[in-house]
């Protein structure tokens, strides 16, 4: 069995992380609330299904980061913070280089996919994708900086920054 010690710090560990995707996950309900008491319940759906296309499309590039948080935290413990600052800055300009127009194409893709998959009758929410990737866009950019947080062993920096971006979403 491992040490109290580090059983602990695994478990503070990991209760961050979890304070962290709350965050994220109360900011999509929250938005969801807002829509279902400022406008017609019905109009919940369209955010609904927008949210979730943009949600899908986010996701294919985030299927990079668990490689990068293993190099990240490799590094880490070879190398501790200055190597892996350095290696952080690298990853850093590879990732918004490749995933920078990302949004942009997947914005003028749900504006017409959706139509096409769904039908005319569903063009708001094709609409609701298209600003919710634009969104996304500047989170999307900085994913890299959580994978970061996360290695270095610092999760409470990926919480704050949720909790922020959830204040400023709402």
């Amino acid at each position: 069995l491992l040490p109290r010690a580090e059983i602990r710090d695994v478990v503070r560990f990991a209760g961050r992380v979890q304070v962290a995707e709350i965050a994220s996950s109360f900011g999509n309900e929250l938005n969801a609330l807002v829509i279902g008491f400022l406008f017609p319940v019905r109009f919940v759906t369209y955010y609904s299904v927008g949210n979730n296309f943009a949600t899908q499309l986010e996701a294919l590039p985030g299927n990079a980061l668990g490689p990068l948080a293993i190099t990240l935290a490799r590094t880490f413990g070879l190398r501790r913070l200055p190597g892996t600052v350095e290696q952080f800055t690298a990853l850093q300009r590879l990732w918004v280089r490749a995933t920078a127009a990302w949004p942009l194409v997947g914005a003028i893709a749900a504006a017409f996919g959706i139509v096409a998959w769904l039908g005319p009758s569903e063009r708001l929410a094709g609409f609701v994708a298209l600003i919710l990737l634009l969104g996304q866009a500047p989170v999307m950019l900085g994913m890299v900086m959580d994978v970061f947080c996360k290695a270095v062993d610092r999760p409470g920096l990926e919480s704050r920054y949720l909790a922020l971006a959830t204040v400023v979403d709402a």
